[in-house]
């Protein structure tokens, strides 16, 4: 049954199936390597904040630009 499907294909029926399913399998390879490399670097970086620094508790919303003073917020006297 394998065979004579084999042969119905031809050769280049196939080299065009193996091939696919070479493509198909580098392709899936490559998605799990990069999902795999996504969720080390996380559990890294939650390793680290755990066991580094303790966490700021008023970080600045702005960044590292303070807001600008306006007239009403500055006291006088």
């Amino acid at each position: 049954m394998v065979a004579g499907f084999f042969n119905r294909l031809g050769n280049l029926g196939v080299l065009l199936i193996a091939g696919a399913l070479l493509l198909g399998g580098l392709a899936g390879a490559a998605v799990v390597h990069h999902y795999d490399k996504l969720s080390a670097q996380t559990v890294a970086s939650q390793q680290h904040t755990d066991k580094g620094e303790p966490k700021q508790a008023n970080k600045n919303p702005y960044g590292k630009h303070k807001p600008a003073q306006r007239p009403h917020d500055q006291q006088t006297g």
